[in-house]
């Protein structure tokens, strides 16, 4: 969880701040979903994940994410 804790409450942060602002970015959706792949990749990597993760993809998804 180590690698996913800092990622996750970046994620909160800014979904808060959006919301506080009245603002939604659906590349923060997608980082947030990409979170969950990466908990099922690390905890259940019998299941699979839905779309291929890495922490470099994840990196990538948060360039998309607007300031």
């Amino acid at each position: 969880m180590g690698q996913i804790g800092p990622h996750w409450a970046r994620c909160l942060a800014k979904k808060a701040a959006l919301v506080e602002a009245g603002r939604q970015d659906p590349a923060l959706e997608n980082v947030r979903w990409m979170i969950e792949e990466m908990r099922v990749s690390l905890f259940a990597q019998e299941l699979g994940t839905a779309v291929p993760v890495s922490m470099k993809r994840l990196d990538e998804q948060w360039a998309r994410v607007r300031g």
